[in-house]
């Protein structure tokens, strides 16, 4: 069962991690071409919600590695399902 669990959180933290690196790296350009955010809007927005992506992704996967604050990996998880 740990095993399934650990495979899950690390599946669930990799398919997370892919769409936070882009807001964060991404041009202001290549989102409004996208259609993320419109031409004269500030691309802050979306880099505040690629932070926040990203630090759940490490959230899913290190308090319960470490085993400081276990709880807040199914914290994060209960989040993303959000």
């Amino acid at each position: 069962m740990n095993t399934i669990l650990w495979i899950i959180q690390g599946l669930l933290s990799l398919f997370f991690i892919m769409p936070a690196y882009g807001k964060i790296t991404g041009s202001k350009k290549k989102h409004v071409e996208d259609g993320h955010l419109k031409p004269k809007s500030s691309i802050i927005p979306i880099r505040i919600l690629g932070f926040f992506e990203l630090s759940g992704c490490f959230g899913i996967i290190f308090p319960w590695l470490s085993g400081i604050l276990p709880i807040l990996t199914p914290m994060a998880a209960t989040g993303f399902c959000l």
